[in-house]
C-alpha cells in the first residue's frame, strides 16, 4: 500500500520534506524537520490557524501530521513528550524521505 500523499489542500514534498499548502493566493510550509516533538507539532498546528484556513484545513493538517509521523505513538504516548528524528519515522511509514541539506547518500 502506497503512503498517502494528499490530504484537502494539504500535499507531502517528498523533495524538501514539508508539508505544502496551497489555495489561491495562500501558500504555507511545515517544515516536518521540526516536528521533533509534541510541542513543536502542537506549534505548527496553531501556526497555521490563520485567517484564510478552515477547520476543515486544520483537520486535514492533522491527519497528515499523524499519517507522516504518528505522533501519538512516537512523541506522546502516555502523556509523555519524546523527542524523535521525524525522517527516521517518516521513512519507517513508507514515506519517501530526502537527504538532510548539505549531507549526501551514502
Amino acid at each position: 500500500m502506497a503512503a498517502n500523499t494528499v490530504w484537502g489542500d494539504w500535499k507531502y514534498d517528498a523533495r524538501t520534506f514539508e508539508l505544502t499548502f496551497r489555495r489561491n493566493r495562500h501558500l504555507y510550509n511545515v517544515d516536518l524537520d521540526q516536528c521533533r516533538d509534541s510541542a513543536e507539532v502542537l506549534d505548527w498546528i496553531m501556526q497555521v490557524q490563520k485567517n484564510w484556513t478552515t477547520t476543515e484545513d486544520l483537520g486535514h493538517l492533522v491527519e497528515a501530521l499523524r499519517d507522516i509521523l504518528h505522533p501519538q505513538g512516537s512523541m506522546c504516548s502516555w502523556g509523555r513528550n519524546k523527542r524523535v528524528n521525524p525522517r527516521h519515522i517518516a521513512a519507517s511509514r513508507g514515506y519517501d524521505v530526502p537527504p538532510r541539506p548539505g549531507r549526501s547518500r551514502r
